[in-house]
């Protein structure tokens, strides 16, 4: 029989290795089960006999999770690789302080979720608490309201099919990927909007690929805020049918081409609006050039639309 050990006296012991530096036991259950860490935080187990040789390695696999790596999660934000025993056996903290234990494999993926995060709405995360008073979380904090709040939407039942794209639901992520995107800095210095529909392919959905920071007059332009009679573009009265301004300033390009007040039939007064619309839309697009996304620029030149009718 071997000689038995003091598993106890064991603890702590130091021993060097050939090519990591220097590591301590901090577990002994046998002879082949031997838990170390090193001075870097790395936790491996190994054998006495590798331990004793100097052959006790991290593992390539350490290298890109060693303790101190930063990684980005899906929907919980970043955490904070703390603890490494095995490519299964990580411990990573959240900057809230909670502590998870997952595999390598989810965290190189980013699925790692903190328990403890609070919902807004029942689905979004504020990562980001030093941000509260931005106006970039006011944007994100309004967008999942009109999205996921039952209280909205019996005000605003239009809004009742529009989501956010997932990653969105993490302020962080949303915060990253609107800060890429051309005159964000707008929304600070000269109250730009925020808008999902100018650029929209008819989707109900935020997301990167249509949103974009527009002057509250543009925004503005794309609003139909005439809806008597059954047709966007036009309402009837007793005189006939008439083509809306807005505010006055669709009434003004139809006084300056001359065309009438009212009209015989809804297609005259409907073709009439999208005439002046155009006008109006090509002119905001040459008064802001130079200071809206190009995108943007190209949309109100360009654009060409289908008055839909509405009950």
């Amino acid at each position: 029989m071997g000689k038995k050990v003091d598993k106890e006296a064991m603890l702590g012991l130091e021993f060097e290795t050939k090519n990591n530096g220097k590591c301590f036991i901090i577990d002994y259950k046998k002879y082949k089960d031997v838990t170390v860490m090193f001075y870097d935080g790395c936790i491996v187990k190994t054998k006495m006999g590798d331990l004793q040789r100097g052959s006790v390695g991290k593992g390539d696999t350490y290298e890109w999770c060693k303790v101190g790596t930063v990684f980005q999660t899906n929907f919980h934000g970043e955490c904070e690789v703390v603890g490494y025993r095995t490519t299964s056996d990580i411990d990573v903290k959240f900057k809230d302080g909670t502590v998870v234990n997952v595999r390598g494999g989810n965290l190189k993926k980013g699925v790692v979720k903190n328990p403890n995060t609070p919902k807004i709405f029942g689905v979004a995360t504020n990562d980001l608490e030093n941000y509260t008073d931005t106006k970039m979380f006011k944007v994100w904090h309004s967008m999942i309201r009109r999205c996921y709040s039952d209280v909205y939407h019996k005000n605003q039942p239009a809004y009742d099919d529009v989501t956010v794209q997932e990653s969105w639901l993490i302020f962080s992520n949303f915060k990253k990927d609107i800060e890429s995107l051309p005159f964000t800095d707008y929304c600070e210095k000269h109250n730009y909007e925020f808008d999902k529909d100018i650029l929209s392919d008819g989707s109900r959905m935020y997301k990167l690929e249509t949103i974009s920071f527009v002057p509250k007059e543009i925004n503005s332009a794309f609003i139909n805020d005439i809806r008597f009679g059954k047709y966007k573009g036009w309402y009837v009265n007793s005189q006939g049918f008439f083509a809306p301004s807005t505010s006055g300033v669709m009434d003004e390009y139809r006084k300056n081409i001359g065309f009438k007040t009212s009209y015989r039939t809804s297609d005259e007064a409907l073709n009439v609006y999208k005439t002046c619309k155009k006008l109006q839309l090509q002119d905001l697009a040459e008064k802001y050039k130079g200071m809206i996304d190009v995108r943007v620029y190209n949309k109100l030149v360009n654009y060409d639309f289908e008055l839909e009718i509405t009950d």
